[in-house]
């Protein structure tokens, strides 16, 4: 069959997805956080940044409701009562969390929204642990509530979402162009932009590090960056090229695949190079169904909603070469291997295969085990 360019499979990941992850916008939970992040956040960012924070009503009473609710239904519940002897269990109450929106723009002019979702109350004596969440439109909402959850065994995490200003999970094209090097190997998809991991870090580094830091009382010593997809492909190059950037680096399914496995020169080099001291621990997972397309009807339907995928084939082909080309792409091999090959040369590594679970519903494990690392393991 006629083989053309197609779509980057890790964006049709997000279509082909069977739920949404929750989405987080400036318009979703009310702000108790410094007053500092409710104010104009300019000053703490490089000069070529602007930084607004926006704090709004609960996402509950933000949402218009266009039919009467209806009564609330009352129950009583008895008590239960402990047994004779036995001391009432009393469950500590859940603290409140707040999102802080921070509208940010990189010395290049791209657009940025970020999230900050802090718990309500004082910070632990060493300050917050940070863990800063790529893709934050789709993953902020999933962390911090694990967070929140987590905080009664090990204790309270500062949760920093980096997403776009869009009212979806993904920005298709700038994600492209942020977590990719650049590639004597074509991407997928000829006409987007590539190469903008460096300045993507950059932007990280110069401008959102130092705003969280300028605004909360943080850990310098325990930040952790997760990505997940193309994002985790990104924090393999924060690996490569900036080790000491962050404390712990998380790669879900990364795409190791991209650009023709373009990320292997900068791990090559990463390897020729001494250990930087404090390098981060790293931990690299993925989904045992990566292996190639388990529900090829999911792939169906979504050629059939958006034809224009199928650049004049049939869908059938369609599918059979997707099913080619995500083999070939070698997803859990390719994350262990590496992992492999780190753990050799002396880096903290760790691999994780989810057994039964595939590309978007690994990253939610991915996540409960990146903050557990953050708290448990400093």
């Amino acid at each position: 069959m006629k083989r053309a360019s197609p779509p980057c499979l890790t964006v049709l990941a997000a279509i082909v997805a069977m739920g949404p992850a929750p989405v987080v916008t400036a318009a979703t939970a009310a702000s108790t956080a410094p007053a500092a992040s409710t104010a104009t956040a300019a000053s703490t960012a490089t000069a070529a940044s602007t930084a607004t924070a926006a704090s709004t009503a609960p996402a509950a009473s933000a949402a218009a409701s266009h039919s009467p609710a209806p009564a609330a239904t009352k129950t009583a519940v008895a008590p239960v009562k402990a047994e004779d002897g036995a001391p009432d269990l009393v469950m500590p109450a859940v603290r409140q969390r707040t999102i802080a929106t921070y509208e940010l723009k990189s010395a290049e002019g791209v657009a940025y929204r970020v999230f900050v979702s802090v718990p309500a109350g004082d910070p632990p004596p060493g300050g917050f642990p940070v863990m800063y969440v790529l893709d934050g439109n789709a993953w902020t909402g999933v962390a911090a509530e694990i967070a929140r959850v987590l905080e009664y065994g090990g204790g309270p995490i500062l949760v920093v979402g980096v997403g776009y200003p869009i009212d979806s999970l993904w920005a298709p094209r700038q994600r492209v162009f942020d977590t990719t090097m650049p590639s004597r190997v074509p991407p997928d998809e000829p006409a987007w932009k590539t190469g903008g991991a460096d300045a993507f870090l950059t932007f990280l580094t110069g401008t959102v590090q130092p705003l969280v830091a300028a605004h909360y009382a943080i850990d310098p010593a325990r930040q952790g960056l997760f990505g997940h997809s193309l994002m985790g492909l990104f924090v393999l190059h924060v690996l490569f090229t900036q080790p000491n950037a962050f404390s712990l680096l998380v790669a879900a399914s990364p795409s190791i695949w991209w650009g023709g496995f373009a990320i292997l020169p900068q791990e090559q080099a990463f390897a020729e190079r001494p250990l930087p001291p404090g390098a981060p621990r790293v931990l690299l997972t993925v989904g045992s169904l990566e292996a190639g397309i388990e529900h090829p009807e999911q792939l169906r339907a979504a050629l059939a909603k958006h034809p224009e995928i199928l650049n004049g084939h049939k869908p059938e082909e369609m599918v059979a070469l997707y099913e080619q080309l995500a083999r070939s792409y070698r997803m859990v091999d390719a994350a262990r291997e590496m992992t492999e090959r780190l753990a050799t040369r002396g880096v903290d590594a760790k691999f994780i295969l989810y057994q039964d679970e595939e590309h978007n519903t690994e990253a939610p494990m991915a996540i409960t085990r990146a903050l557990e690392m953050l708290l448990f393991r400093p």
